[in-house]
């Protein structure tokens, strides 16, 4: 070990005091909770007061995209922060609007201009379709007209979205034909169409997709349990004697590819003439992961 001499004092001191402007704003929770919160000292540094130097709008040139998407009139509004006292490096998290696909969402403005951050709806976006030129794009305008008109008309982004490719995983904003609500869904999960090499979708994809997951169970599943019903309608359960017998079971058939054999789908058979029957008395609520995967 080192002999302690004063040169020594000297130095382990200077590293120690280096801590003393460090240590009184580390608390519990100080890496995920706002700067602002246990701090003594007020926020007068040259990073927390919005300067000429700092500014945003002073860097129009370089980050003229990040100005773009911002949400100025939501941020004057809800958080009353102008666009002149939005700087470069703000750690405030404020509300941007895309400018591709008209997506509301909430960022820090440090990592929009340090780190590239964006909309969280246009990370699904394959590389192709951001550097362009790449491979070849089908868009969903032209393969599909009847299905670009059913994006959600309050988006003013809609021409963007359907100049997307019909293999796109980009989660657009759909209008739902069961209740009219909005709703999003994979471009490509509603045409059923992907890329050569790539896993195909789910068959029933596309008609799944078609409705919100308020309303997608009981648009696909009662025709299916209404012809289970009829089928089942005077046999014992769970098969009747035929199962018993050897032969074919009656109530074993398979509609749009799915099985309906009593022996693998008593349970989901079970649910589905629950739910029939309470269809007219009590709203319910499916997801449609638990169909399908």
């Amino acid at each position: 070990m080192l002999r302690q001499t004063r040169l020594m004092a000297a130095a382990d001191f200077k590293q120690k005091s280096r801590w003393s402007y460090v240590w009184p704003n580390m608390h519990y929770g100080a890496m995920y909770l706002n700067y602002s919160v246990g701090r003594k000292m007020p926020m007068k540094g040259v990073n927390w007061v919005t300067r000429d130097s700092n500014r945003l709008t002073s860097f129009s040139e370089r980050y003229g995209a990040v100005i773009a998407d911002l949400d100025v009139k939501r941020n004057e509004e809800e958080l009353s922060i102008p666009l002149a006292d939005i700087r470069w490096n703000d750690h405030r998290r404020i509300y941007w609007k895309c400018s591709f696909c008209g997506s509301s969402y909430r960022k820090n403005v440090s990592v929009r201009t340090k780190f590239h951050a964006g909309c969280n709806a246009c990370k699904r976006r394959f590389s192709s379709e951001v550097l362009q030129g790449q491979t070849a794009v089908r868009p969903l305008a032209e393969q599909h007209p009847a299905l670009a008109a059913k994006l959600n008309p309050e988006n003013e982004k809609n021409p963007n979205v359907a100049s997307l490719s019909v293999t796109s995983k980009f989660e657009a904003e759909w209008k739902c034909e069961g209740c009219g609500q909005p709703y999003r869904a994979s471009i490509r999960s509603r045409t059923g169409e992907v890329e050569p090499g790539q896993a195909p979708v789910h068959p029933q994809a596309p008609a799944w997709s078609a409705h919100c997951p308020a309303c997608s169970w009981r648009a696909n599943m009662q025709p299916l349990a209404e012809k289970i019903l009829r089928e089942k309608r005077g046999l014992p359960w769970p098969g009747g004697a035929a199962r018993a017998a050897g032969g074919e079971d009656p109530a074993s058939s398979e509609v749009d590819g799915v099985s309906t054999s009593t022996s693998t789908h008593t349970s989901v058979l079970r649910m589905i003439v629950v739910i029939h029957m309470k269809a007219d008395t009590e709203e319910r609520t499916f997801h449609p992961s638990c169909c399908y995967c």
